[in-house]
């Protein structure tokens, strides 16, 4: 490997060698070695792929959905420090599924109209949270969509339409979905 002294300006390297010589500067002077060669990988990991794979269809839902002006005027008000426009607020909303935080059922007594409370956020927004009611011997007893709950955006109730005489083994499951189509599951036993 040659070594030159910052003095040697006269003589130009790349002119002789092209494209396979690197050339950096190291405790104040010039290093000329040759070009290394690129790494050897045939095929990407499985894993490596997956990530691959959702980065790219992240990168797809965030182009199809500028394309809507509705959906591009709704991330535009995400855009935020870290989030720097409307395309990497789809982005990112695509790639984090929303978190379901707890269910709570402390009045919920097997009534009609009793009221179960569901917390559920996403870094972006929960679009929907729906409701099924199993008894417990795993009948479906009823189904549907929780009303997000007006002063506290993350607050999702549910008010039951179907009497349940008996509460042992009944369980509540939910259902998150934000805008992408992320879905999140909680299952809560009551009783």
């Amino acid at each position: 490997m040659a070594k030159f002294n910052k003095n040697n300006t006269d003589m130009d390297i790349s002119a002789l060698t092209g494209n396979s010589v690197v050339v950096t500067t190291w405790h104040g002077r010039t290093v000329y070695s040759k070009k290394p060669s690129p790494p050897k990988r045939e095929h990407n990991s499985q894993k490596q792929q997956t990530s691959i794979d959702r980065f790219k269809a992240a990168h797809y839902y965030a182009e199809q959905a500028l394309k809507s002006e509705e959906k591009k005027a709704l991330y535009a008000k995400g855009v935020k420090k870290g989030k720097t426009s409307a395309h990497m607020v789809a982005f990112q909303d695509f790639l984090t599924p929303p978190v379901i935080h707890y269910i709570r059922a402390y009045d919920y007594g097997g009534n009609v109209g009793d009221e179960i409370t569901i917390k559920a956020s996403d870094d972006f927004r929960v679009e929907t949270v729906s409701i099924k009611i199993h008894d417990g011997e795993g009948k479906l007893l009823e189904q549907g969509n929780a009303e997000r709950y007006p002063r506290k955006p993350q607050i999702w109730k549910y008010k039951t339409t179907v009497a349940n005489p008996s509460l042992k083994g009944t369980t509540v499951h939910a259902l998150a979905k934000d805008l992408p189509g992320n879905k999140t599951q909680m299952k809560a036993e009551i009783g």
